[in-house]
């Protein structure tokens, strides 16, 4: 029990210092892509991160750790799929180890692979 009370105490104070952080930004932009830097930092195996937002039919990127989201879901958004617009589609969630060899989405995982490098 102790070792449990350690890590929820870590995790208290991880969420303490996100909601700090947060406060201090300036604007919604701000924000989002702070949310997005900290996914990486606090998420094992997260390499980048972004927020995309659902508007009506309108889906954009509203924040991104960095210049990787941002080119993906424009890939997502040319093409018209992808694994983030068929997690708002369809509910779900969807992992790929490889985007070269997805075969889910064939417009949209080769180009990702290669502008990106994922």
């Amino acid at each position: 029990m102790p070792q449990k009370r350690e890590h929820d105490v870590e995790l208290a104070a991880t969420f303490a210092e996100v909601a700090r952080v947060l406060l201090a930004e300036d604007d919604a932009d701000a924000t989002m892509n702070r949310i997005s830097r900290l996914a990486v930092e606090t998420i094992d195996g997260c390499d980048h991160a972004g927020i995309t937002l659902v508007e009506g039919r309108r889906v954009t990127t509203a924040g991104a750790s960095d210049e990787v989201p941002t080119i993906v879901d424009a890939i997502q958004y040319e093409t018209d799929e992808g694994p983030c617009l068929n997690a708002i589609s369809v509910h779900e969630t969807f992992k790929t180890d490889d985007l070269a060899a997805e075969e889910r989405w064939p417009r949209f995982s080769h180009r990702a692979a290669q502008d990106t490098g994922v």
